[in-house]
């Protein structure tokens, strides 16, 4: 059963006001995600959807301090990116999301595809932009895949997506969409699933997840996901992984990744370059 949607704080919901966007287009696919601590990998990310026919992306960074913010205002400087800062601490991803998605719909969006930045999206055939565009149903879901590094792994190539070239032998019980926008959508905690007034489609997209690309970046992106569930007492039933990996040492961690190179299949991802910003 869906949850009861939190209450958003007041001064989140002010903050995420869409100040500046450019007008719309027919058939406007908008791209919506927040982020944190994600330099490595938010550049190839946003560039990759750019390129895959995405007509704007509207981007929160969450108090990050690794230099993404920097990333993204520079990509915003020569893209259609809107970039707003989010400086709640609390997870709330499913109703932050949906703000987004809102303020994407009312800002002219046709479809909505719901990101993390360390996610790799693509369609059966052609763009997904165009996919997206032709496509008759209201939601659409995901096989979702996830890569993991191994030694072989060129360390000379600083993008994730086309370092990091295996993934698990089977995709994960769990999937991602993207939605046909709707003022009434509510999009659930992780961007697995949404609440929708249209039907939902089978897996016809394909995402490839790469969420540890280093030990060092693992071992934040655990404490930080923690920190953020407890920031305001997010109730026990979310989160159980990053809980449970908590609750470990810093080796621990880095040992509990290295164990998931087990039986892996070479399947580069099909990263699309983007050739001028």
């Amino acid at each position: 059963m869906p949850r009861m949607a939190r209450r958003v704080p007041v001064p989140y919901a002010r903050a995420l006001e869409l100040r500046r966007y450019r007008p719309p287009t027919p058939g406007a696919v908008w791209a919506v995600t927040m982020v944190k601590n994600e330099a490595d990998i938010v550049r190839a990310s946003i560039e990759h959807l750019l390129a895959e026919g995405a007509d704007h992306l509207l981007v929160a960074d969450n108090l990050s301090t690794d230099g993404t913010l920097d990333v993204l205002h520079e990509l915003a400087r020569h893209a259609p990116i809107t970039v707003l800062h989010d400086r709640l601490p609390t997870f709330y991803q499913g109703e932050k999301m949906t703000r987004l998605a809102r303020l994407a719909t009312a800002a002219g969006a046709e479809w909505i595809i719901p990101f993390d930045a360390d996610e790799l999206w693509s369609a059966p055939t052609g763009t997904l932009g165009d996919f997206l565009r032709g496509c008759e149903h209201s939601v659409l879901h995901s096989t979702f895949w996830d890569y993991v590094p191994t030694d072989g792994d060129d360390p000379a190539e600083t993008n994730p997506f086309l370092r990091i070239r295996h993934r698990r032998p089977t995709p994960e019980v769990m999937h991602k969409v993207a939605f046909r926008a709707n003022r009434l959508a509510f999009i659930e905690d992780g961007n697995h699933s949404v609440r929708h007034p249209g039907g939902s489609a089978p897996e016809l997209l394909t995402v490839r997840h790469f969420p540890y690309r280093t030990t060092e970046q693992a071992v934040r992106k655990v404490t930080q996901g923690v920190a953020a569930l407890q920031a305001d007492d997010i109730s026990p039933r979310y989160g159980v992984h990053w809980r449970a990996l908590a609750e470990r040492t810093d080796e621990q961690i880095a040992e509990y990744y290295r164990r998931l190179n087990d039986d892996l299949v070479e399947d580069p991802a099909p990263y699309r370059p983007l050739k001028t910003l």
